[in-house]
């Protein structure tokens, strides 16, 4: 069991989602009532908070991890798995009676990939919860947050990390279906969605240039203080860059935020070149030296 560590300092803390990935890979997609035989299958660590988390990590920051999963194998391998990679997870609470979250995954020869996610514990986070936490996120210096779990237990994180002064990421992922409150955008110092997610908030195309130019005044019209949308590639690619953004804005205040998101973009571009999610974030002593410092 790890050591209280509430009151010590993290230069990232992450509140959000944990899933296990389950993916089986075949050559053409599978029609509906259609059984296929695959080439290979595989499991790995998953879930937007998780991902974003593991990146911070892995670049060097103190992270923790705030969330929940279930009391099952799953559960249990992704505590291992934190804890071989030194996050802290004394609020990464564990439910009995709850199933952690997966996502059954099929990836076609061309790239082509449908996702089935149960969020199970993920969607059992309550405010009360977060609340428990509320001394890891005030100790943070950067604080992130997704979409994948309830937007009240959101909202209730970004409020305390507001409140003691931490930097507050929002990575307003997966797209919402219903209209995301103005206070949630007002709670984030970056807001950071990609184009289907800027669409979803705005209401507005983001497909050309003029397009995007046209959202991020929408969504600084709607409280966001620093609005940025990523226009890269699919997959773990945008979490290996909030990942990344958010230790750079922790362990390197003295960079301009252009060269933080510049250091960013450059990590995802590395991860996209790897099979795989977080088995294809880079770890800091395989960057090059300018990206080290």
């Amino acid at each position: 069991m790890q050591p209280s560590q509430s009151s010590a300092a993290f230069d990232v803390a992450v509140m959000g989602s944990v899933v296990y990935d389950l993916i089986a890979y075949v050559d053409t997609a599978v029609r509906p009532g259609e059984t296929r035989i695959g080439s290979s299958f595989g499991m790995g660590a998953g879930g937007k908070g998780a991902n974003q988390c593991t990146m911070a990590s892995f670049l060097g920051s103190r992270a923790a991890m705030v969330g929940k999963i279930g009391d099952d194998l799953f559960g249990r391998e992704y505590m291992k798995y934190f804890s071989k990679h030194g996050i802290h997870t004394e609020h990464l609470l564990m439910e009995a009676g709850a199933s952690t979250g997966v996502a059954s995954i099929t990836v076609t020869g061309g790239g082509e990939n449908t996702i089935v996610v149960v969020p199970g514990a993920n969607f059992r986070l309550t405010p009360a919860d977060i609340d428990r936490a509320a001394g890891v996120l005030a100790a943070a210096k950067v604080v992130v947050c997704q979409l994948e779990v309830p937007i009240d237990v959101t909202t209730r994180a970004l409020k305390i990390a507001r409140e003691a002064g931490a930097m507050t990421i929002l990575n307003p992922a997966p797209a919402p279906v219903t209209p995301t409150p103005p206070e949630l955008l007002a709670l984030a110092d970056v807001v950071c969605p990609n184009q289907q997610e800027a669409t979803a908030i705005t209401g507005l195309p983001c497909t050309t240039d003029q397009d995007v130019d046209a959202v991020l005044r929408r969504l600084r019209e709607l409280g966001c203080r620093l609005p940025m949308v990523t226009l890269g590639a699919s997959g773990g690619a945008g979490d290996a860059f909030m990942g990344s953004l958010a230790h750079f804005c922790a362990c390197r205040p003295d960079l301009p935020m252009a060269a933080r998101v510049s250091r960013a973009v450059r990590i995802a571009a590395i991860s996209v070149t790897r099979p795989g999610t977080q088995t294809s974030f880079p770890h800091r002593e395989e960057l090059p030296a300018d990206l080290r410092d």
